[in-house]
Formats: structure tokens, C-alpha cells, sequence
């Protein structure tokens, strides 16, 4: 095997490994820069700004680009409950002349339904809402640790449960009450399904963390019911800080 060309690194690309119709959707969800993913020769690759910045290390880049690719599949699980997290299959450097190193493997990467139209964020029609919730989970802690929390392969009762709970406290941090009527005013959600799902996460068998675990209520939605409405709170209220800071 010859050794490659002595040119400077210039960044860094992850060959994805997944089901190929999903991961046509992750390309059509991330066309352009900072997170770009797209099909060449039959293969679907990931690049990124933030993996050109790292350094030759294949052990962070896989880190890195495995963080990059939970929060992206977390955005896109807003869209589609079944969709299945990729994996990396291959690191590659890309060279200062453009050209692409030899692939590089590494340890590979480790999940009722719900499917809904990806529509765009009102006053930026020309910019994917997938890349515009990555930038923000960038600058916003908050949106970024409900978005790793959505990234759960269980998405039990308690994982859904401590993403509202990131949500609400950003209302009201001590009164979940009155976070719930600001939720409402602002159209996050109708009233009866927001109180029917905190009830629901808060109380019953699988609330693990509520001292009320074993009650049951007649109206408790099913975990599939939960995951859905949760997605679409999510959704909104990540959508609304959009609006919110729109001049």
C-alpha cells in the first residue's frame, strides 16, 4: 500500500453508515454548512464545521462527530419517531487540495410512532429548521440538553419527564403551575393535553420519580401518546425562540 501524499489536513469527513431511504432524509434535513450530509457514489458522508477546527485525532473527531450526530437525530426525531440513529462507518481527512484520505474505521456507534411534515421556521423559508435547531442547540444549554435527553433510545416516562421539566422551568423555574399557564398563553399547547400529559409523567406506574407512582388515572396517555405530544411541545417550543428573537 502506497502512503498518501504528503498534503496538510484540512478537516475532516464521516462516511455514515444507516438505511439508505433514512438517510436520504437527513440529506434533504441538512443541505448545506455547518453540518452538511450528503450522497456521493452511492455512500451518504457527513461534514461539519466544527469537525475542520478539530486536530488529528481520530479518537476526538469520532467523539465529536458522535456528539454532532445525537443532536442532529434528536432535531430529526421531532419529524419522524421511527427514524434510527446513523453511525459512523468511516473517518476521513480531507485535504487542503480537497482530496480525501484513505477511510479510517474506528469502535462503531450504538434508538411507537409519530411522522410529521418538516416545515420551515416563519421569516427564514430558505434555511433548513434542522440546521437552524443544531445552531441553536450551539448557543442555547438549555435546548441542547432537551435535544440529548429526545436522543434517548428509551424514551420512557422519566426521559420524558425530564425534558418537560427543562422545558417548564424555562417559564417558571419553581412553579409548574404557572409555567403551564405561560405554556398555553404562548401556544405551546391547549391546556386539557399539556395537564394530561404532565399528569401522565408525573404520576402513575411508570413515573418513576413521582411519590404518587402507583396511582393511576382513567385519562393517563399511553407511552406512544406521550413520546408524540412531547415531540410536538419540543418542536414548539424550540420554534418559538425563533420568533421571539425576530427583529
Amino acid at each position: 500500500m502506497t502512503s498518501e501524499p504528503s498534503v496538510p489536513l484540512y478537516g475532516w469527513v464521516l462516511q455514515l453508515d444507516g438505511d439508505h431511504p433514512q438517510l436520504e432524509f437527513w440529506a434533504q434535513c441538512f443541505p448545506q454548512r455547518p453540518v452538511h450530509i450528503f450522497e456521493k457514489a452511492s455512500s451518504f458522508y457527513c461534514e461539519a464545521d466544527t469537525l475542520d477546527e478539530l486536530p488529528d485525532d481520530s479518537r476526538i473527531v469520532f467523539e465529536r462527530g458522535t456528539e454532532l450526530l445525537q443532536t442532529a437525530y434528536a432535531a430529526l426525531r421531532l419529524w419522524r419517531s421511527h427514524l434510527e440513529p446513523v453511525k459512523i462507518l468511516f473517518l476521513i481527512k480531507r485535504r487542503a487540495d480537497g482530496s480525501w484520505g484513505e477511510p479510517a474505521g474506528f469502535t462503531s456507534v450504538s434508538w411507537n410512532g409519530w411522522a410529521s411534515s418538516v416545515y420551515f421556521v416563519e421569516g427564514h423559508p430558505n434555511q433548513s429548521p434542522a440546521e437552524m435547531f443544531m445552531e441553536l442547540a450551539n448557543r442555547d444549554q438549555r435546548v441542547r440538553s432537551a435535544l440529548d435527553d429526545f436522543a434517548s433510545p428509551s424514551l420512557d416516562m422519566s426521559c420524558l419527564r425530564r425534558i418537560a421539566e427543562t422545558i417548564w422551568t424555562e417559564f417558571d423555574p419553581k412553579d409548574q403551575g404557572r409555567a403551564q399557564n405561560r405554556m398555553v398563553a404562548d401556544g405551546l399547547a391547549d391546556r386539557q393535553p399539556l395537564e394530561r400529559f404532565f399528569r401522565t409523567v408525573n404520576c402513575g406506574k411508570q413515573a418513576a420519580h413521582s411519590p404518587f407512582r402507583f396511582q393511576k388515572y382513567t385519562d393517563s396517555m399511553r407511552l406512544g401518546d406521550a413520546q408524540e405530544f412531547l415531540a410536538g411541545l419540543l418542536e414548539r417550543w424550540i420554534r418559538s425562540k425563533f420568533r421571539d428573537t425576530a427583529t
